[in-house]
Parts: structure tokens; sequence; C-alpha cells
């Protein structure tokens, strides 16, 4: 999620609860954050989680994991096939 999660996520899940949380460490140089939302309607749930190791000022890499699941009648059920496992390398300059 990321995942990024959000308000693109009204449209899927219209009364839902989300809850998010990151902690940093070594001097910032890794950042953990995990974010959860679940459908109150039709018991969809969605999880994810990111890494993000700062290698240099301007160089990170970020390693996720989005996961969609739940009730069969549910939205996030019907799009588990965009669970997914994401790397990226990012340059700011």
């Amino acid at each position: 999620l990321t995942a990024r999660t959000g308000m693109p996520f009204a449209v899927v899940a219209q009364n839902a609860v989300m809850a998010t949380a990151s902690r940093s460490f070594a001097d910032r140089r890794y950042e953990v954050r995990a974010q959860t939302l679940y459908d109150l309607d039709h018991g969809g749930w969605l999880l994810g989680a990111n890494i993000t190791i700062t290698l240099e000022d301007a160089f990170d890499v970020d390693l996720g994991l989005a996961q969609l699941g739940g009730d069969s009648e549910s939205r996030l059920y019907q799009m588990r096939d965009f669970s997914h496992l994401s790397i990226s390398i990012k340059y700011s300059f």
C-alpha cells in the first residue's frame, strides 16, 4: 500500500476503519510503516507494510507488501489479485 492508501479506498469501502503506524530507526536510516483497512460493511481487508532504507542522503530503497482479502462478497476480496510485493529505488537531486 506502498500500497499508497487513502482517498481511492473511499470508493471501494465507504464505511471502513483505517490505521497506520510508522517508526524510524538508526538516525532515520530505516523507516518501517504499516497500514491496515477494514471494510465494516462487507468484511474486506487490506494489510500493507513498507521499509525504506536510506543508503545516501538522496538515495533510498523502498520494499513493500500489500495484501487484500476478506469475505467473498467484499470488493477488497474481489481485488485480491492486486496484492503485490514492490521494490523501488529513489534518487533525489
